[in-house]
């Protein structure tokens, strides 16, 4: 219905301009038999979306009969125009250039008296006319083009926050299980209750890791709509689960969460919630099981602050761009704050963001 609007509303309000018009604005009366042509001619620009050349045809036959049947002088001369206009903007040169020149020279030819041979005016007016053809050809594709790239470059950044989002749900979740195997493997002859308990939470952790990774499966694939992925678990209100989630898994976690009671933006809690939840799997993973780790969420200042220290052998492996610290960084920066990651002085890894809780301009 919509594109039977775009296509069709413009085609009549032509075929009534022409109708309402040209009897007022030709030099004499128009014969009844060009009125059905003065229709023929508006709507044929109905086709000019679909089929812009088709369209341009009937508007060009419409105009050259009309002009050769003695109609007069007058508005008719847009339907040509407004039909060369479609093909320029649709078609390459080859097709567009004698569209052009036939829209201008047909009509005068056919409504003229040309036995004189081509006067300079008609030369320079379809010159003129080409020429300008060719100006708006030239915006036109230039606009296609950056439409087009815009379109392209979105959809890259769409695809790589989806992929930095696939990559902290796997990655946490296979530390987490890598954390909970080593306790039910250790405890599943002398503590049976306790390795039930571990591998249940691998069960847990599994399930919870494999619905996010589905949700933005299908965001790529297009199956839901574009949204801010947000963590199973919340934004900052699920980092003490989080915390205790690793320390259930045998990680040796300490939380300072202080928070002034302001409300926290969706997007900068699952920021600070995917922060602190990478910072811990990059300490399991290249610390270690056995390092000690401290988060601090606060609240201050406009911001969340977020702070993650640990003992271990320093600074991780550089990862791929879009994950792991690169991530964790875009992430910041998205949202107008700030991120720091390095070696501690006396060992230990450090990593610090700053996250505003109202992007300013």
């Amino acid at each position: 219905m919509r594109g039977l609007v775009l296509e069709g509303g413009p085609a009549v309000a032509l075929a009534a301009l022409l109708i309402v018009i040209s009897p007022v604005a030709a030099p004499e009366p128009i014969p009844a038999a060009g009125y059905p042509l003065l229709v023929g001619a508006g709507l044929a620009a109905g086709l000019l979306r679909r089929a812009p050349v088709l369209g341009f045809a009937l508007m060009l036959g419409c105009t050259s009969v009309y002009l050769a049947s003695g109609g007069p002088d007058g508005p008719i001369y847009l339907a040509p125009l407004i039909g060369a206009g479609g093909v320029v903007a649709a078609r390459p040169a080859r097709i567009w250039v004698p569209a052009a020149v036939a829209s201008f020279v047909g009509p005068v030819l056919a409504g003229g008296d040309t036995s004189g041979g081509v006067s300079p005016s008609l030369a320079v007016g379809a010159v003129v006319w080409v020429g300008g053809a060719v100006v708006f050809s030239a915006f036109v594709r230039l606009r296609r083009a950056q439409t087009a790239q815009a379109r392209a470059n979105a959809l890259a950044q769409e695809r790589l926050r989806i992929a930095r989002e696939v990559h902290d749900v796997v990655g946490h979740a296979l530390a987490t299980i890598s954390l909970q195997a080593g306790v039910a493997e250790r405890f599943m002859d002398s503590r049976p209750q306790q390795a039930r308990e571990a591998v249940a939470a691998i069960r847990e952790v599994s399930v919870q890791a494999l619905e996010e990774v589905r949700v933005a499966l299908g965001m790529l694939r297009g199956a839901g709509e574009p949204a801010e992925l947000r963590p199973a678990g919340g934004g900052l209100g699920a980092v003490p689960g989080l915390v205790a989630t690793m320390r259930a898994a045998g990680a040796h976690v300490e939380l300072d969460l202080a928070t002034n009671g302001s409300v926290v933006p969706g997007p900068v809690g699952a920021a600070g919630f995917r922060i602190v939840q990478e910072s811990l799997t990059n300490v399991v993973r290249h610390a270690g099981g056995q390092a000690h780790a401290r988060v601090r969420v606060e609240q201050r200042d406009g911001a969340v602050e977020i702070e993650v220290v640990d003992d271990g052998p320093g600074a991780p492996r550089e990862p791929l761009p879009g994950n792991g610290l690169n991530g964790m960084r875009e992430r910041a920066v998205t949202l107008g704050g700030t991120f720091q990651a390095g070696a501690r002085p006396h060992g230990g890894f450090r990593v610090f963001a700053r996250l505003p809780l109202e992007r300013r301009a």
